[in-house]
């Protein structure tokens, strides 16, 4: 259970933020900004869980920055409202970022990378001991089109598993869960939260493989699951909010992760 806690809030601020979000020093030519609202979005899930204390703080006036934060179960709720410049801040998918930055050439860019691996290949059972061991099997699974689906077929590839020799039954986490409860023997991948919660609620569960170690297996560097983008714009205009943001958000890391 501790490696399941520690993966879920196993989270990575980038060593630089930006030369143009650097804290300037307070003289008379650079005055200090005026608090602004700072607009953030964000998926239900791992990408952002970092995000708790946060905007706990932001609720009850402890921020010098108002955070107007949004929720959305789809980053298609998401995406709009940011290329519209509707939001400033996102913790999304790292895909998506890649994504959005080439559709805007440059208009967004990255801040930090704010989630590493949180995938788990979860069973009722005991046959599957490696990512070999997948194929002829059936795996319910969420994530199709986004980082989950990408990374699982990757991984079968890598260890000479074709991804079609796996049924893979795309479903949403509630139903993966459903079918988990359902079955005496079945095998599914979810991220934490839901992986976690499953196990909780069914002692019959067991975790299979961690995506995460697969991953170092192949001496690719960390799994980077998740970031935290800016427009452009908004990173220019206001440099010392988005500093100080990334330093909140640090922060609230530090305290999920020390205190839960």
């Amino acid at each position: 259970m501790k490696r399941f806690v520690s993966l879920l809030l196993a989270v990575l601020m980038a060593a630089a933020v930006l030369s143009g979000c650097a804290k300037q020093p307070q003289t008379p030519e650079t005055p200090q900004e005026e608090a602004v609202t700072i607009r953030v979005g964000g998926l239900k899930g791992p990408t952002s869980m970092g995000l708790v204390k946060l905007l706990d703080d932001a609720e009850n006036q402890k921020t010098a920055n108002a955070i107007d934060f949004r929720m959305a179960a789809s980053a298609n709720e998401l995406n709009p409202l940011f290329l519209k410049g509707e939001l400033d801040i996102l913790a999304v998918p790292a895909n998506l970022g890649s994504v959005l930055y080439n559709k805007t050439q440059g208009g967004v860019k990255m801040l930090a990378v704010s989630t590493l691996g949180v995938l788990y290949i979860l069973e009722k059972g005991d046959s599957v001991q490696s990512m070999a061991d997948l194929a002829g099997k059936t795996v319910y699974a969420t994530g199709q089109g986004a980082n989950p689906e990408y990374v699982l077929n990757y991984l079968l590839t890598q260890n000479g598993v074709d991804p079609s020799q796996v049924d893979i039954q795309w479903m949403t986490a509630q139903e993966v869960t459903a079918q988990m409860a359902s079955s005496d023997s079945a095998i599914c991948m979810l991220p934490v939260p839901a992986a976690t919660a499953l196990m909780m609620k069914d002692e019959g569960v067991r975790q299979a493989l961690s995506l995460s170690d697969e991953w170092d297996k192949l001496g690719q560097g960390s799994l980077a699951m998740g970031c935290v983008v800016g427009r452009t714009q908004f990173i220019e205009e206001h440099p010392e909010t988005v500093d100080a943001f990334l330093d909140l958000y640090g922060d609230s890391i530090t305290f999920m992760s020390d205190e839960h």
